[in-house]
């Protein structure tokens, strides 16, 4: 376990980008909103402080991931007063799972110096499987990295872990050390209440060493096969039926749906989709979470809780087809 003592386990996520970053480019700022397209690559869009941080977007491929960038792309991208500040990807964005390409992004960040940060919220809990570290492909290049655990790995809410390259970054701008703080083990451990806003914090690491001990990780990556494999199945259900489709690539184990009757487009195709996703949510017999993409309302079914098998997902579909009237 020797890695978990550099672990940075509590609701970081958000903050990531704001702390390394604001403390990568010394600047002091009050606060720091992380802007997420749901499609994929964004930069950061927000007041903060003394500072106005001004986002850009530099396109999305038709998978919803970010296109490579350019070298000549970080002109539009985010700055603090007109100079390149960081990029923030997503692998596995919350929409559609849809996957930026890492190793071109970070091969220009790191061309133009700027802070690199990687959302990998849903995806990093893939990466224990061999199968889909080509999803991190460059990863080694980032600066700071997030993923939550809690989302499919397993562990019991709350628990993101943190990466960052460098934490002397953070500690220069959030170390804190009145006098009745320091004690004689200062200089012999890694004191976490200087990586961050809070000076106490939960055992999160605790949820996740008692996972790995309890199941390990040959039946940890079990499980996740088992949620992919069903994620591709109700995948190739729907795109089997007449009047469904699939409206996004299927890279883990989130399927992005619409039921479209021949006829109906627009608003009244919008009421239909939330119409039905909210039947089902209300007969608790699943919980579906409608999203909107390329400006149309659209379903999502999330495939991943710990009891979750084969037959639950056919029965769920069997349910969806019946309540959206497409059987």
């Amino acid at each position: 376990m020797k890695r978990m003592k550099d672990l940075l386990l509590g609701g970081v996520s958000g903050l990531a980008i704001g702390l390394a970053g604001l403390a990568y480019a010394q600047t002091i700022t009050s606060s720091l909103q992380q802007s997420q397209d749901p499609r994929g690559l964004v930069g950061v869009d927000a007041n903060g402080g003394v500072w106005l941080l001004k986002g850009g977007h530099l396109g999305s491929n038709n998978a919803y991931g970010g296109t490579s960038p350019s070298t000549g792309a970080c002109g539009t991208g985010p700055t603090i007063a007109g100079t390149d500040f960081a990029f923030t990807l997503t692998t596995g964005t919350t929409a559609t799972t849809a996957l930026d390409p890492v190793e071109a992004i970070a091969r220009v960040a790191g061309e133009h110096k700027l802070w690199l940060h990687v959302d990998a919220a849903m995806a990093g809990s893939a990466m224990i499987l061999p199968e889909c570290r080509w999803m991190w492909q460059g990863v080694e290049g980032a600066d700071s990295l997030v993923l939550n655990p809690h989302k499919w790995l397993g562990v019991a809410f709350d628990g993101s872990l943190y990466y960052v390259r460098d934490p002397e970054h953070l500690v220069r701008v959030l170390s804190t050390n009145p006098s009745y703080l320091r004690s004689a083990a200062d200089s012999q451990v890694k004191n976490l209440r200087d990586w961050g806003i809070p000076l106490g914090r939960r055992f999160r690491a605790l949820k996740f060493w008692f996972l790995l001990r309890e199941q390990g990780v040959a039946q940890l990556q079990n499980r996740l096969r088992r949620d992919l494999e069903n994620a591709q199945w109700f995948a190739d259900q729907v795109r089997q039926a007449p009047g469904w489709r699939v409206l996004a690539p299927v890279p883990l184990q989130t399927v992005c749906i619409r039921h479209e009757p021949e006829g109906m487009t627009g608003e009244a195709l919008d009421a239909h989709t939330l119409g039905w996703a909210d039947r089902i949510n209300r007969s608790g017999a699943a919980y579906l979470t409608p999203a909107i993409l390329d400006g149309r309302w659209m379903v999502r079914v999330s495939i991943g809780a710990i009891l979750t098998e084969r037959e639950h997902v056919a029965a769920l579909w069997e349910r969806i087809r019946k309540q959206a009237g497409g059987d």
